[in-house]
């Protein structure tokens, strides 16, 4: 289908697929005529040819004057509207009968139109209307079948044009690794990635402590407690759309794929002061930073496994100051049962020797927060929150 070559390569890397192929499909889906109450226009005299005459269903019967053109008559229509695609009234669907229904389609006034001539003296109403009543009968029975086959074909079209689409974008990423490896500049673009994820931009503003905070248990954090279920929010809503939607984000590696949520978290909150809410440093972390102090710390990973996850929080709880208190891990899994993911980090947290509690556990959800020990300050707290997603 041509609509699906012309998506613009933007679109088409950072796009979700599903998105595109519904909007396009909109387009292309087919709606069986659906026929509404006839109305009877009042009879017309007319001048009918021989040719008219002859096509009449009693023609038989009639006594002709030979030799003669015209004969004196009255025109009746019967005009019942219609909605749906015009087209399809010239549609043979693979169950027809050998009488198939007939009359003028009008596609202007969206009517179809039967005509019935008579000759002059000859038109009975009482004869008449109920003829005309059964006229959409066969027309009904007709466009059921042509109904059943046109409704496979419009379920279909979404997945095919997704099928079409993933075609397409797999060549185009082909041929961006090919340029990289040639020594081409492709630059990735996480901010456009995000945006087109991102439904609305600058939701919160985040209030940030200007001061830094006395070591104390949870007085020490920089961030308010529902700002930080506002962060937490924040990446799951965002998360979710990865998830959703765009299996080409969904593809990258643990540093892009912290740009690019990292780009969308920025979309989504403001900061006290100009410039980025949010930070990275090194090659998966998100920061917000005040001062040198660290009001939020999250860490984006793939899962690899229960004994790489046991590693990445000793790793997180190492990275930490006494005034580093609130965390986050964002685990991707890449793999099937997202389910296990789960009990396995529930199973490696809680068996962890600097547990302490948990603090809202969400299995459904998959957002798991709990509190340990900090590793630098035994009368300090840290709250580690937990987020699975599947891509």
């Amino acid at each position: 289908m041509k609509e699906t070559d012309v998506v613009v390569d933007r679109n088409l890397m950072y796009g979700d697929l599903n998105e595109i192929a519904e909007h396009i499909a909109a387009r292309y889906r087919l709606e069986t005529p659906a026929l509404g109450k006839p109305s009877l226009e009042s009879p017309k005299p007319v001048t009918l040819s021989l040719a008219e005459v002859q096509r009449m269903p009693e023609a038989f019967s009639l006594a002709l004057w030979p030799g003669r053109a015209e004969y004196p008559g009255v025109r009746v229509n019967v005009r019942v509207p219609f909605t749906g695609d015009p087209e399809l009234f010239q549609y043979q669907p693979s169950e027809f009968n050998l009488n198939p229904p007939a009359a003028e389609v009008d596609r202007l006034h969206r009517q179809v139109i039967f005509t019935f001539n008579f000759l002059e003296g000859r038109f009975d109403p009482a004869q008449f209307l109920p003829v005309a009543a059964t006229l959409t009968q066969p027309f009904q029975w007709w466009l059921e079948k042509v109904a059943a086959e046109v409704r496979p074909f419009n379920e279909s079209l979404p997945t095919q044009l997704v099928h079409l689409l993933e075609r397409r974008r797999s060549v185009l990423v082909a041929t961006h690794q090919q340029a990289e490896t040639h020594g081409f500049a492709v630059d990735f673009d996480p901010v456009q990635a995000a945006r087109l994820l991102v439904q609305r931009e600058q939701l919160h503003t985040l209030t940030i402590a200007q001061t830094s905070p006395l070591p104390q248990r949870r007085s020490a954090t920089l961030l308010p407690e529902q700002d930080y279920q506002l962060v937490l929010d924040g990446i799951d809503d965002f998360a979710r759309q990865l998830e959703r939607g765009n299996r080409m984000v969904g593809q990258l590696g643990e540093e892009a794929l912290r740009d690019v949520l990292l780009a969308g978290l920025n979309m989504l909150f403001r900061g006290q002061v100009s410039g980025e809410t949010f930070n990275r440093r090194g090659k998966t972390d998100i920061l917000i930073r005040q001062g040198n102090d660290i009001a939020f710390l999250g860490e984006c990973k793939f899962w690899g496994g229960s004994k790489l996850f046991t590693e990445t929080v000793d790793q997180l709880l190492n990275y930490l100051t006494s005034r580093d208190l609130l965390t986050a891990l964002i685990i991707f899994n890449r793999n099937k049962n997202g389910s296990d993911v789960v009990e396995n980090v529930l199973d490696r947290i809680r068996n962890h020797p600097q547990y302490l509690k948990d603090v809202a556990v969400d299995v459904q959800r998959r957002i798991l927060r709990f509190q340990f020990q900090h590793g630098q300050d035994d009368k300090v707290s840290v709250d580690v929150a937990v987020l699975v997603y599947d891509l």
